[in-house]
């Protein structure tokens, strides 16, 4: 009599390490909220500023670095989605969604 042989190994889901900027896409989509959900993208960036410790110069490049990967991947974080006002290349950026900040009060 020949046994068959089943295999029950279980496949984990391998998911990506959180990026390290993460906690900054939060406060990009934060500070677009807090901006009326757009702006150009200076006043984002001074808006972000004002409530992080990150360094000044660094900061505009993150930001900017992070925006366009956040939308052009599409990802969705705290209800919203990153996207240029006017297409692709605009310095009028916005969310799209609905807003739902869910960091302690």
């Amino acid at each position: 009599m020949a046994s068959a042989t089943t295999s029950t190994t279980r496949r984990r889901k391998v998911v990506a390490p959180p990026s390290p900027y993460a906690w900054l896409a939060e406060e990009l989509r934060r500070a677009l909220a807090r901006l009326g959900g757009e702006a150009h993208r200076d006043l984002v960036i001074g808006e972000v500023a004002m409530t992080t410790a990150h360094p000044r110069p660094v900061l505009r490049e993150d930001l900017i670095e992070i925006f366009e990967q956040e939308a052009a991947r599409g990802t969705r974080a705290l209800g919203v989605q990153l996207t240029h006002r006017f297409g692709p290349g605009s310095h009028r950026w916005q969310i799209s969604g609905e807003f739902r900040d869910q960091s302690p009060a």
